[in-house]
């Protein structure tokens, strides 16, 4: 039996006797993480699996492929030693491999391998040059301090397409407390969902991890959450923006928004709640706000649960037991004295997961404070917002942040004489006709977009915005520089996307050609503990590599 545990304070693999039920040997070791197997070759005695934080120099999120000895202890040796994230299939001889590596900021980089490690073959790699020459920018990954002021945190950092580090911009931090899971990218990915499209607007968006939020780091990193799943987040978030406007001058931290789902969306809430002067906007969807009826197993664990046992006698000497449970951690709506402005909570209906009770628990509280806050209830969602109702959702987010930390929207300040809430509409439904029309024939040529005459006009590319609107929405008012800006840079996105796609299939025939995903889900994690990516790089089958690896090497050595 091959057994992982953290013993030792760090996830390791054990082999025991299956007759006698004795550890035979231990396969790794060391203050490093072992993760996910990717395969065990039963006749050579070895494995292959991912590793995190081995290798000095190299990100202890990236995924690192090793191969260890099933019959010696420790006996563990680097297959991929590329400072990146790797994603790796091994072929049914173990003989070679095929590796897609990348960063948040580097292109996918698709490699043949032989057993040893040894790059022997570079396959092809789509061309983003036109990406790029769209304005894209990729985002960047940082490391701060915890709130402790020892521990390392890694996030990312999302600019907007006309970035200029002359100008000042509101930040907004999306946020999870974990446990379990930081969903903090690692590879490289055009769209990474809202952030992506949220940076366009005028913001510099990060997501960081906290202490407590993955067993990739280890064991006290994982479980410094348990029984602590609220406070301890809300500082290290703090302080992590706190470094990065220390650090960026083109950082504004007296504007920052912050944003989560489910336990994100309890962490929001609860951060504009403990530091109402830092955080001057929130949006908070389906947040767990009162621990109280959440999930019993999960609470127990990481919201910490105490048990007091009554023992009384009734006046006929019978005795009857009694047991009051209570969440160590305080559900959010006791904060909610300390609220002041600028929260917005979403729930789905059918949320079978969080229940809408919790969101609900909340808002009772909120009125009975006298808060100003706004609230709503998307009929038709479960857990996850889906269809034209996560379209309202970003959209809604979009104002929020603008009005509070843009200072523009409906009061009449820079977004037209009618208002932001006006012009998006019709900038979203522009948007989906750009979307129907792709993916954009070879040599294509993308619309002209708006473009504004006034001075606050910022330009995505030099040829992305080319005529003036007059006529937004069907209404007869100019529409705005901001909205024109939006609208500019989701048509990019969109683009962006098409090239990507464009790229990938024109070399189909390919057997080595990864299928590049244009992003539009956020790194999904397994529930075991380990974490693992979707929605990005993707690592063909391993069809034919035998033989075109031989090749390759033959054609090396001419023969």
């Amino acid at each position: 039996i091959l057994f992982r545990s953290e013993r030792n304070g760090w996830g390791h693999y054990y082999l025991y006797d299956t007759a006698t039920g004795n550890l035979k040997n231990q396969l790794t070791d060391g203050t490093w993480v072992a993760g996910p197997v990717t395969k065990i070759d039963t006749i050579g005695r070895k494995m292959y699996f991912y590793g995190y934080g081995r290798e000095k120099g190299v990100d202890p999120y990236y995924y690192i492929l090793y191969e260890a000895q099933l019959d010696r202890p420790n006996a563990v040796r680097l297959l991929t030693p590329e400072n990146a994230s790797h994603e790796v299939s091994i072929s049914p001889s173990y003989r070679y491999m095929v590796d897609s590596y990348s960063t948040v900021s580097q292109e996918p980089v698709n490699v043949v391998r032989n057993r040893n490690g040894k790059v022997i073959m570079t396959l092809e790699k789509p061309d983003l040059q036109p990406v790029y020459e769209m304005g894209w920018k990729a985002p960047e990954r940082f490391k701060v301090k915890a709130a402790d002021g020892v521990t390392d945190l890694y996030g990312v950092m999302w600019k907007p397409a006309d970035f200029d580090s002359t100008k000042v911009y509101p930040i907004i931090s999306n946020v999870y407390p974990g446990p379990f899971f930081e969903y903090v990218p690692t590879r490289f990915t055009i769209n990474d969902v809202y952030n992506t499209r949220l940076a366009q607007l005028g913001f510099i968006v990060i997501t960081v991890g906290h202490r407590g939020g993955t067993p990739m780091r280890g064991k006290a990193y994982h479980t410094y959450g348990y029984n602590n799943m609220r406070d301890y987040p809300l500082a290290d978030d703090k302080y992590a923006i706190e470094q990065l406007a220390a650090r960026y001058p083109f950082i504004d931290a007296t504007k920052v928004g912050i944003y989560g789902h489910s336990g994100g969306g309890f962490m929001s809430a609860a951060a504009i709640c403990t530091y109402p002067d830092f955080y001057s906007a929130a949006v908070s969807s389906a947040g767990n706000h009162d621990n109280r009826i959440y999930n019993k197993g999960f609470v127990e664990i990481h919201f910490g649960v105490d048990e007091k046992v009554k023992t009384t006698k009734d006046s006929l000497g019978v005795e009857s037991t009694t047991y009051d449970y209570s969440v160590r951690v305080r559900p959010n709506q006791e904060l909610a004295k300390n609220y002041k402005h600028g929260l917005l909570l979403f729930t789905g209906a059918m949320d079978k997961t969080v229940n809408p009770a919790n969101t609900l628990r909340l808002v009772d509280a909120l009125i009975k404070a006298d808060k100003d806050f706004e609230m709503f209830v998307l009929p038709k969602c479960t857990h996850g917002f889906f269809g034209e109702s996560e379209d309202f959702f970003e959209h809604k987010m979009w104002r929020h942040f603008a009005r509070l930390l843009l200072q523009r929207g409906p009061e009449g300040l820079a977004f037209g004489n009618f208002g932001f809430a006006h012009a998006v509409p019709g900038a979203v439904r522009d948007v989906h006709e750009v979307g129907e029309r792709l993916p954009l024939p070879p040599g294509g040529e993308v619309e002209p977009l708006v473009a504004a005459e006034d001075e606050d006009q910022r330009h995505v590319g030099p040829d992305l915005l080319a005529k003036p609107a007059d006529r937004v929405d069907g209404v007869g008012c100019t529409a705005s520089a901001e909205f024109r800006r939006v609208d500019a840079a989701l048509r990019l996105v969109f683009y962006c996307n098409a090239k990507h796609v464009q790229a990938v299939n024109a070399g189909r025939d390919s057997a080595f050609l990864p299928r590049l995903a244009c992003g539009h889900e956020r790194d999904a994690h397994e529930r075991n503990g380990v974490e693992r990516r979707s929605g990005q790089t993707e690592v063909p089958r391993v069809h034919g590599i035998e033989r075109a690896a031989e090749n390759a090497q033959a054609a090396a050595r001419g023969i």
